[in-house]
């Protein structure tokens, strides 16, 4: 459930990034982004989050922290997949 809730808040963030990325772009770019991401939003949700207590309650991250750290996640690993299977020529590319 609480991955349900993350992929769909994530879908919610990634859906301007997405746009943001492909505009200007033929739609094959377009079709590599939204694959990638795709693929990250799979990769990331797979991945068990820490859970460590060793924090005391001030230095928990707060709701926009947490938000923020999810979609950099989320642009990191769609970069690496990106990367991984197109080169590194893919960024200058998607970039304009």
């Amino acid at each position: 459930n609480h991955i349900i809730i993350m992929n769909t808040r994530l879908t919610l963030i990634l859906i301007p990034i997405l746009i943001c990325i492909s505009l200007g772009q033929s739609s094959s770019d377009e079709s590599i982004v939204r694959e990638a991401m795709k693929q990250a939003i799979v990769n990331l949700s797979q991945q068990t989050p820490p859970t460590s207590n060793r924090f005391i309650d001030s230095q928990r991250a707060n709701g926009a922290s947490i938000a923020a750290q999810r979609k950099g996640d989320l642009l990191q690993e769609t970069t690496r997949l990106l990367i991984a299977k197109h080169g590194v020529e893919i960024i200058p590319r998607l970039s304009g």
